[in-house]
């Protein structure tokens, strides 16, 4: 152009033996806007999906029977004696749970709309995770009653003595320890790297290993001990043969006995604080939980010395 328009001399051109590299070529490779955020991903909502929803306005309250009346053989023209059953309750009341990010105005206008769609997705993720922390470690107080806080019944609450490793005399303690009546839909919940670092190398007296990993008819991997399914869970801690404190590592529990009230199911709102502008998405629940019955209930735990 320089030659035509002006009469400049035309530069000499040089086939050079060289390489072109990505580095060379930078202002001409377009970047590629991706729309996605990266965030640290989390296993949220499998253990949500497991217990019993109820969806009852200002709380529920469920009859419980602790004693049943038992039957007996008599003779000809004979009565059994009369039994007294009593009866008993269980009361939910509800909780808050809320979570609230802000966005500036400016950040509103000028960036793209996967910003404000990934905000609305991870305070919803948030509200879930939060329930699923306190069905394990909830304190009952200001939150739904966790699991954990559940005392087992006689002989339901086994733990490994410090020092020593899960063997298999420990998990067919922990097998026989589960009625026969509460047997079915009752899991085992324990932390994947329990399962494949601490148990999954424990084999019976013939070599036999005693717990397996097979794969379903979707191809996915399926966990069990004992024949009973392994769910994995961030809200466990590992198993430790010298812990710094007794903790559980694990449990056998039916999820379904587990109740979870939501007198406001999760709701997300979105409004302008008018002192700033700023744009703030907000979720709201009023709920509550507890066991109903913890007859399925069995815990392992570590132990300190």
């Amino acid at each position: 152009m320089n030659n035509v328009m002006r009469g400049s001399a035309m530069p000499k051109f040089q086939n050079a033996d060289q390489n072109t590299l990505t580095t060379d070529v930078g202002t001409v490779i377009p970047e590629v806007l991706v729309s996605k955020i990266i965030a640290k991903a989390e296993t949220v909502g499998q253990i949500y999906a497991k217990v019993t929803k109820t969806h009852y306005k200002g709380g529920v309250t469920i009859p419980t029977q602790n004693v049943k009346p038992v039957a007996s053989w008599v003779g000809e023209g004979k009565g059994s004696d009369k039994q007294k059953t009593t009866t008993g309750s269980i009361t939910f009341s509800w909780h808050k749970l809320r979570c609230a990010i802000s966005m500036s105005l400016e950040t509103e206008t000028m960036t793209l709309d996967i910003f404000e769609s990934t905000f609305v997705a991870q305070v919803s993720e948030a509200m879930i995770k939060a329930i699923e922390e306190a069905i394990f470690n909830g304190n009952g107080t200001s939150q739904p009653k966790g699991i954990l806080k559940e005392t087992p019944g006689a002989g339901k609450a086994l733990s490994v003595a410090n020092g020593s490793k899960i063997d298999y005399e420990f998990l067919l303690k922990c097998e026989a320890a589960v009625d026969e009546e509460y047997d079915n839909g009752a899991e085992w919940y324990m932390s994947k790297k329990t399962f494949y670092e601490d148990v999954l190398s424990i084999t019976d007296q013939a070599g036999q290993p005693i717990a397996r990993v097979n794969v379903g008819i979707n191809g996915k991997p399926e966990q069990t001990i004992l024949g009973r399914k392994v769910n994995f869970t961030n809200y466990l801690p590992k198993f430790e043969s010298n812990p710094s404190a007794s903790k559980v590592f694990g449990f056998i529990f039916n999820m379904s006995d587990y109740v979870l009230n939501e007198n406001l199911a999760i709701t997300v709102k979105q409004y302008e604080d008018n002192d700033t502008d700023d744009k703030i998405t907000k979720a709201v629940m009023l709920t509550d939980g507890k066991c109903i019955q913890t007859y399925s209930l069995v815990t392992a735990s570590c132990t300190h010395a």
